[in-house]
């Protein structure tokens, strides 16, 4: 069995832009015929992918969606992070071992439109 996350997101590109910093490549982008841009997307990290939906179903903003990102170098993300200029609050050192994640803000460190974001 696989589960893919849906992300309701506002910026499909800006959305791939984001998850660009921390490694991920777009995947693929649709939209309708009639659309001006792609409407839906994904990115991908190795075998595991993300679906990004522009306007979807699906919360936005404080009770929106989370992700455990299970790393093995949470080290090298939270340098990456901090280099790309996202928000940190709390760094890799500070949560247990197998569990540490670089915990951020909502404010600038999320996919366009997801949790906040000013995308």
């Amino acid at each position: 069995m696989e589960v893919t996350p849906i992300l309701n997101v506002s910026d499909l590109q800006a959305s791939f832009e984001w998850f660009a910093k921390l490694g991920w490549e777009k995947g693929w982008d649709w939209g309708p015929p009639d659309a001006d841009s792609p409407t839906f997307g994904a990115v991908k990290a190795d075998d595991h992918e993300i679906f990004l939906c522009v306007d979807g179903q699906g919360g936005r903003g404080e009770h929106g969606v989370w992700l455990s990102l299970w790393l093995d170098d949470v080290d090298a993300v939270y340098a990456t992070c901090a280099r790309e200029g996202f928000d940190v609050i709390r760094s890799g050192e500070q949560a247990m071992e197998r569990e540490r994640d670089a915990c951020s803000s909502p404010r600038r460190t999320r996919p366009a439109g997801q949790l906040g974001s000013d995308a």
